[in-house]
């Protein structure tokens, strides 16, 4: 078995040195699923370039919806270097890397290709992907590990979307497997949040939420949020949650739920019968993180969704999905910001958990127990070239001074933590 637990920061240039041939190469990494993998190298990744030695321009670029990103340099050691990121369901991080189709429908790309960001229709200068292209796998993202997929879910795909788009869906993702030989690195940890909607008229009266409120609203036993306190107005609740197959919505599973609840998987619009009846909440399913912020905010001002008034939506993110106002996450010490129609999806609030912050300083030192160790997969047939760079990529995301000044105040690196996970479903322990 090859496996290969990162913990300990290895000097990446001196990798990348080793692999310079005499001649000029392309050399693509494509990390793909993990929605929050792609906010990570969103920031990180020209950094890393810079920091590897690319002696020539490095640019990065990004689609228009925020789910596939790129960057390049065009001179590391005389070769070309293309590193993409697609923001997908952690299952499919999974499955994608192993040369698996997702769910049994390949689409127009080869089972070991996944649609990445496609660098001849990418605008360099202004920082746009125009288009997708089929790639193959190098990386393959996941919040949790692959035996941690025990749910399902059935409904629409985008939520509260109310165009021909928005097709339906039946995910059951269960036994999902990882070759064994395949390569394995976890250099960091991501913190998991719940977000309320701000909405100025009816926000969710609470910023705090308790295990058993969340356990109480996510399996669907609470429809009206003054049922936590009947001196409350009347305020009906509205659950955002992501389809099977998302890490985020495993982790909810494996470490807020902890088999003493069941999540909801079936959908409820409004006017259906079991809202009508009083038996489940309003219940949206969402396929990646930014579709769920629309959610919970009720989609501001992104035309073709559901506008949500009089009702009070809550969900799940990585904690520093969306940002204050102008743009900047909030002080670790000042969460309370509201986030307002930022990237049209409308108003949102982070929420502390059991009273404690789901920011870096909280979770290293074993105070805040809703995060994930990430997973990493690669195959151990890449070339040479290749491993050297991933071997490189992982040790500079192990290296605490190394992740991006938008997450350092949120995440952290495996080599921080004074706690750790056996397995996604144990509760963490001081090591």
């Amino acid at each position: 078995m090859i496996k290969k637990l990162v913990q300990t920061a290895i000097i990446g240039g001196a990798l990348l040195g080793m692999t310079a041939g005499a001649s000029a190469d392309t050399i693509n990494i494509n990390i793909y699923g993990a929605s929050a993998q792609y906010d990570f190298w969103t920031n990180a990744a020209g950094d890393f370039l810079t920091d590897q030695g690319c002696s020539g321009t490095v640019y990065t670029a990004v689609d228009a919806d925020d789910k596939h990103g790129i960057a390049k340099c065009d001179d590391l050691n005389g070769d070309t270097v293309y590193i993409r990121y697609s923001s997908k369901a952690s299952f499919d991080g999974i499955r994608s890397v192993q040369g698996l189709d997702p769910d049994g429908d390949s689409g127009s790309c080869a089972d070991n290709e996944r649609e990445m960001a496609n660098e001849a229709d990418t605008n360099w200068t202004t920082g746009e992907v125009n288009s997708l292209s089929c790639e193959d796998v190098t990386i393959g993202a996941s919040d949790v590990a692959a035996a941690t997929f025990q749910q399902e879910s059935h409904g629409l795909e985008l939520g509260p979307k109310v165009d021909d788009e928005n097709l339906w869906e039946d995910r059951s993702i269960y036994n999902i497997t990882m070759d064994s030989n395949y390569n394995v690195f976890r250099p960091i940890v991501v913190p998991f949040a719940f977000f309320r909607n701000a909405n100025s008229s009816t926000p969710v009266p609470y910023d705090n939420m308790s295990r058993l409120m969340a356990t109480a609203l996510f399996s669907g036993q609470v429809t009206d949020w003054n049922e936590f306190d009947p001196s409350k107005s009347s305020l009906p609740v509205v659950i955002c949650m992501r389809h099977a197959g998302s890490g985020t919505h495993a982790t909810l599973d494996a470490a807020v739920m902890r088999g003493d609840y069941t999540l909801m998987n079936t959908e409820a619009l409004p006017g259906s019968f079991p809202v009508t009846m009083g038996l489940q909440p309003v219940t949206y399913f969402n396929d990646g993180s930014s579709d769920m912020a629309r959610c919970i905010g009720g989609a501001g001002t992104r035309s073709g969704y559901e506008t949500y008034t009089g009702v009070g939506a809550v969900g799940y993110a990585d904690s520093d999905k969306v940002k204050m106002s102008d743009g900047t996450l909030p002080a670790p010490n000042n969460i309370a910001g509201e986030y307002h129609d930022l990237a049209g999806y409308g108003d949102l609030k982070l929420m502390t958990w059991q009273g404690e912050s789901a920011v870096k300083i909280n979770i290293v030192n074993g105070k805040y127990d809703f995060w994930s160790a990430q997973w990493l997969y690669t195959s151990p047939s890449e070339p040479d070239a290749v491993n050297d760079l991933v071997d490189a990529l992982v040790a500079y995301a192990s290296v605490p001074a190394n992740l991006p000044p938008s997450k350092a105040a949120y995440w952290a690196t495996q080599n921080e933590m004074k706690v750790e996970k056996a397995t996604d479903f144990t509760y963490p322990k001081f090591k």
